[in-house]
């Protein structure tokens, strides 16, 4: 694997789970209570 390939799946596997745990929480947050 080429190491700028390497780099991009990392980056984008930290991306999404950051980007799923911030919406996770905001949805939370947005919804009221009941949602976690």
């Amino acid at each position: 694997m080429e190491t700028y390939q390497k780099y991009a799946a990392e980056f984008l596997g930290t991306f999404i789970l950051v980007g799923g745990g911030t919406g996770a929480i905001i949805g939370a947050g947005l919804g009221g209570d009941g949602v976690l």
